[in-house]
């Protein structure tokens, strides 16, 4: 059988050869044999020659892409690295400007108010800032009822303070504050222009979503105070200035948002007002 196989491929590789010959002769002889000789291998070897150019080009493709020149890889190595530090330096420069007002404002508000500086050590779990524990308590002077504030500087330039909440729970070395974001309690406040008094019912981050009572002439960037209403906070303490004012869907009810100037989620420290009847950014809400 081996010897059968043997002069079979013999035979067939003969063939092979004595076609290549015929062809050779027929296109030498004859011009439009020559043709479509020329026509028969092309159909032959075109998928071929198409196949190695594709392979090829894949290739080179995944060879530039994986490792490039080393002068361009260095290039964009350094580029990137360059870049990387200046953002950082952006960052910790935007971060110690902000740092540095910040730390003027408590300064001045400290001095010119009768307050206790306290640390924020805990924040709700809830993540929604509802809720913070500071590192002052009884033995602090804290009682129950104070009121907690951050320092701001307002339009006219001078540093008060920004309300945070009030304190509800009170321990020897810390104490819990329920902040204007709890979702628990609504917060009447009144409009500094026209004493029109309005009420707070949601909150998202910093934004306080409500309602005015009565209709009444009040803009954007209008500021707004705490009403005394309730007696849940007393009367004067600032809230925040008007972002948006627009109509229930009635259109009977005036609705406002209001943003707080307190970030919360960037907040570490809060002063405590031991002088509750105090207002805080005088001669700003009408009588």
């Amino acid at each position: 059988m081996l010897y059968y196989n043997k002069k079979k491929s013999k035979k067939n590789h003969y063939i092979r050869i004595l076609s290549i010959l015929v062809l050779i002769i027929i296109s030498v002889i004859s011009p439009r044999a020559n043709a479509y000789t020329s026509k028969a291998l092309n159909v032959v070897i075109t998928p071929f020659a198409k196949l190695t150019s594709f392979v090829n080009k894949s290739v080179n493709t995944v060879i530039d892409a994986t490792f490039g020149s080393k002068p361009n890889r260095d290039m964009v190595a350094q580029l990137t690295e360059k870049n990387q530090a200046l953002e950082k330096q952006v960052n910790e420069l935007s971060f110690l400007v902000d740092q540095n007002d910040y730390l003027k404002q408590a300064n001045e508000f400290y001095n010119n108010y009768s307050a206790i500086r306290a640390n924020i050590i805990l924040v709700d779990n809830k993540n929604v800032f509802d809720e913070i524990t500071i590192d002052k308590g009884s033995m602090d002077g804290v009682v129950t009822g104070d009121i907690i504030v951050s320092p701001f500087k307002d339009d006219q330039d001078n540093v008060v303070g920004a309300l945070i909440g009030k304190v509800t729970d009170v321990g020897l070395v810390s104490s819990k504050i329920s902040t204007i974001l709890d979702q628990k309690y609504n917060l009447s406040f009144v409009h500094s222009k026209t004493s029109e008094t309005g009420i707070i019912n949601a909150r998202e981050y910093n934004i306080l979503s409500g309602y005015m009572i009565n209709k009444t002439d009040i803009e954007t960037g209008d500021s707004i105070y705490t009403s005394g209403l309730g007696g849940r906070y007393p009367r004067a303490l600032y809230i925040g200035k008007v972002s948006e004012v627009g109509e229930s869907n009635d259109k009977l009810s005036q609705i406002i948002k209001v943003e707080s100037p307190v970030k919360f989620s960037k907040l570490y420290e809060v002063y405590i007002m031991k002088n509750t009847n105090m207002n805080i950014e005088n001669n700003e809400v009408a009588e």
